[in-house]
């Protein structure tokens, strides 16, 4: 991620917020990617199933953490 950082402009990158929402958004993303590719649900059913349980969860995480100054 550093090499990544070291030439993309570092001062643009922000690192996605240390926050414990973030494994659970990633964990349900994967799942319902799974979910997908197995024709249990489409992509856009499943995107649309992790913005409407797991976004709200980040959303206020996030928003605590920038207003805790980014600690």
């Amino acid at each position: 991620m550093a090499f990544f950082w070291k030439y993309s402009g570092e001062k643009n990158v922000t690192p996605f917020p240390p926050i414990p929402e973030a494994a659970t958004f990633g964990k349900q993303l994967s799942t319902n990617i799974q979910q997908a590719e197995m024709g249990k649900m489409t992509v856009q059913q499943a995107l649309e199933d992790v913005q409407k349980q797991i976004a709200p969860m980040v959303d206020s995480e996030i928003k605590a953490w920038q207003e805790s100054g980014q600690k």
